[in-house]
């Protein structure tokens, strides 16, 4: 769906399958690509989508659906997507990674062997660097996948975001970290205890804002994200997950609702 006034209307442009993860082009706001249980999709016009790649795994499962697609934003020629991988006895499977040199417009697979990877995240400077949500913790890379650390140890990362890539806030089943030195070190959010933290993202021009959707409903942040409390209107259901803040209004923002069920980045076990 896309609204071209806020927010406040929405029209469907494209119907397939179920979408799984969706990013936007980081200048020009007509191309932007998702992926969905088999496919990689991507328009130029904002309403025309061609299929760009296709998985070798059936239509349906999260472990086998596209769990994130991430666009370097100094060369958005540069596009890396994660397949989600499934949860293996034997110490086999995990996440893979593809990447595409061309935009978008095709992807090859790169031999890397990840834990259960739902989110990825470039360093805005170094296309080399990049972060890493597994369901293990935050990994970085900082050569393109060859190798990897662990920087953080928590259970089921939902998402990454960072605006210069010093600080970086992770959501997970284990609640919301804050780093303020590129991941070398981390500090657990404080207020909501034994919360699932599912979506946040940090005020550009305020940085001491942060929203964020939880288990529990909506929360914000006002020093950072070291603090939280809700701040859940009665009037929408508590089982909140997308999250869009207005750039240049953090008192503006956007949520969609969702069934926990078929979800790429949040195993149903964690909310029953």
């Amino acid at each position: 769906y896309k609204s071209t006034d806020g927010g406040k209307n929405w029209n469907r442009i494209h119907s397939f399958d179920h979408t799984k993860t969706l990013t936007v082009h980081p200048t020009n706001p007509d191309i932007f690509m998702f992926g969905d249980s088999q496919q990689i999709w991507r328009t130029e016009n904002g309403e025309d989508f061609t299929k760009t790649f296709q998985s070798k795994y059936a239509a349906g499962p999260a472990e086998t659906s596209w769990s994130s697609i991430a666009i370097f934003p100094k060369d958005p020629s540069i596009v890396i997507a994660s397949i989600k991988g499934r949860y293996p006895r034997d110490g086999s499977g995990g996440g893979e990674i593809y990447t595409s040199k061309d935009g978008g417009k095709s992807f090859k697979k790169i031999n890397v062997k990840l834990p259960v990877t739902t989110v990825l995240l470039f360093d805005q400077t170094d296309s080399n660097k990049i972060l890493i949500g597994t369901e293990e913790g935050v990994l970085i890379s900082e050569d393109f996948f060859k190798s990897t650390d662990k920087i953080l140890s928590v259970k089921g990362v939902t998402s990454l975001n960072t605006l210069d890539s010093k600080k970086i806030i992770a959501t997970s089943i284990d609640g919301i970290h804050i780093s303020d030195d590129g991941g070398k070190t981390w500090i657990a959010g404080k207020g909501l205890n034994k919360t699932i933290f599912l979506r946040a993202q940090e005020i550009p021009q305020n940085r001491n804002i942060i929203w964020a959707t939880t288990s529990q409903g909506i929360a914000i942040s006002r020093d950072g994200g070291y603090n939280w409390e809700l701040n859940h209107p009665e009037e929408i259901a508590t089982n909140v997950k997308a999250l869009a803040v207005f750039p240049d209004n953090p008192d503006k923002i956007l949520i969609s609702t969702d069934s926990f069920r078929w979800d790429v980045r949040l195993q149903e076990l964690h909310v029953q």
